[in-house]
């Protein structure tokens, strides 16, 4: 499936099973939208992000596509293929960026990130495999809240 098949998928019916919020709430409403960039190697898209708000303590979130990992506009997929190719093929960053064009900076960012959600994984899954195996449309589904927070947790201390 293309990334403009996803998109369209996503747009039409947003759904978003297990949605929890902090608060332990699963009723939600509509809170409005905002766009967001969507980069692959090859093209970029703008995509509308919808929002909603917790029924009991007025939290809201953002229902992020699967394709994407939170606060990235790069598609999971390219991160994905990067770090895996970093990690499990042992290539140097540099060797990255001339196949993928991706700026080293960039790269090394992403390498770092996955380290972070790696401990995650390790929690949820209780052992940690090859980056593509566990970097898959479901499972990214079922650690993505965790994720978010750690990573929010680390952006503000």
């Amino acid at each position: 499936m293309t990334i403009s098949e996803k998109i369209n998928i996503y747009e039409e019916a947003i759904n978003f099973p297990g949605l929890k919020c902090g608060c332990g709430c699963t009723d939600f409403n509509v809170h409005g939208y905002y766009f967001r960039n969507v980069v692959t190697l090859e093209e970029a898209y703008t995509i509308r992000i919808q929002r909603v708000k917790c029924n009991r303590c007025g939290r809201t979130h953002s229902i992020t596509p699967s394709f994407l990992f939170p606060y990235y506009q790069t598609v999971a997929e390219v991160i994905i293929e990067s770090t895996s190719k970093m990690i499990d093929e042992e290539k140097s960053t540099v060797e990255v960026e001339k196949e993928t064009g991706i700026s080293r900076q960039k790269l090394l960012q992403w390498k770092k990130r996955y380290y972070v959600l790696k401990t995650i994984i390790r929690e949820t899954f209780s052992k940690v495999l090859k980056v593509k195996e566990f970097f898959d449309e479901k499972k990214r589904l079922q650690v993505y809240h965790n994720w978010k927070m750690i990573f929010l947790i680390q952006k503000t201390t």
